[in-house]
């Protein structure tokens, strides 16, 4: 078992060690609930094509490009 301390803030530091074996990295999403009086952190994780596309590139500029589409997409419907 690991132990950390809660920072003024309210934040906390996942030791490196569970970071590597829950494969998250900075940036990740975790979601968070309570089980009774504990805290349960958990990973979620990226969809498959997430994960691919992310991998290939600015996921930012693909996250817009595909706004755009569906934007495109709405409009195209409304006619």
């Amino acid at each position: 078992m690991e132990t950390v301390r809660l920072s003024s803030k309210g934040q906390l530091v996942i030791p490196k060690r569970v970071r590597e074996r829950l494969g998250i990295a900075p940036g990740a999403v975790l979601d968070v609930r309570l089980d009774g009086q504990t805290l349960v952190l958990t990973p979620r994780r990226r969809s498959p094509q997430q994960a691919l596309l992310g991998s290939l590139g600015d996921y930012a500029l693909l996250e817009e490009l595909t706004r755009e589409r569906e934007r495109e997409r709405e409009k195209d419907a409304g006619r």
